[in-house]
């Protein structure tokens, strides 16, 4: 499910995490954005609207997901890819869009 923490626009310092994100479209927005002072957040809320008071952005860090795929044959529970950290604000103020990366790729 999108916007697992808020309302907000999403971002991340590496291309991989945006390119989940293209659909086959092969672009991506290259952004400037004045994160302030950061909250780190763990605490999910899909209706969140805003950061609390003395903060300009949030930073959801990066974590490993359990995967799908049945454990390793020891019994040990198999890891998914660890994703990416994003950052996140509610002001569109925040945002300076610089570049639209566009490229070919395959999955």
């Amino acid at each position: 499910r999108l916007n697992s923490f808020g309302r907000g626009v999403y971002f991340s310092k590496h291309a991989s995490k945006a390119m989940h994100f293209c659909d086959g479209f092969g672009r991506i927005v290259l952004c400037k954005v004045a994160l302030g002072n950061i909250r780190s957040e763990t605490e999910r809320d899909y209706e969140r609207e805003s950061v609390p008071a003395g903060s300009h952005s949030l930073l959801v860090t990066g974590r490993e997901l359990p995967a799908q795929a049945p454990a390793t044959e020891d019994g040990a529970p198999r890891v998914s890819r660890a994703f990416a950290e994003e950052f996140v604000v509610f002001d569109p103020a925040q945002i300076l869009p610089l570049y639209v990366l566009a490229f070919d790729w395959e999955i």
